[in-house]
């Protein structure tokens, strides 16, 4: 039984997947801060207000803490552009893409006994063609 459980967490995508949560944690923490701290300012030297968290207002006794939210937003841009410029592109870059054979549209093969696909295909094309727009 625990054998089994070790090999399990011995294999190689299971390790590298707990890498990759341990350093998204990590780069969370760094972006959570660097919006806290560099980019809030910042942005509340332009528009007047020194914290987005203290943007709140209150409908019938209920609190609605738009800052935290607007917070949250940036800090998941952030997290979103940086994933993307530093792991997409780069990666979109380095990967090459194998080459495919020119499309044939919405043809393709059939198989035998296949021939209700084909007659099918046949009919809804005719009625397509025949619509007024």
């Amino acid at each position: 039984m625990l054998s089994g459980f070790k090999q399990f967490i011995l294999r190689g995508n299971v390790i590298d997947m707990a890498v990759g949560v341990v350093i998204g944690a990590a780069f969370a923490n760094v972006v959570t801060a660097f919006t806290r701290d560099l980019l809030t300012p910042l942005i509340a030297a332009l528009v007047g207000k020194p914290d987005f968290s203290a943007i709140a207002f209150t409908v019938h006794g209920s609190v609605f803490a738009l800052g935290d939210f607007l917070n949250a937003l940036v800090a998941f841009l952030l997290v979103a552009m940086a994933v993307y410029f530093f792991v997409v592109t780069p990666n979109r870059q380095r990967i090459p893409r194998p080459r495919s054979a020119p499309s044939a549209g919405w043809r393709f093969r059939l198989m035998p006994g296949d021939a209700h696909i084909a007659r099918r295909s046949s009919q809804l094309r005719r009625q397509h063609e025949r619509m007024p727009w």
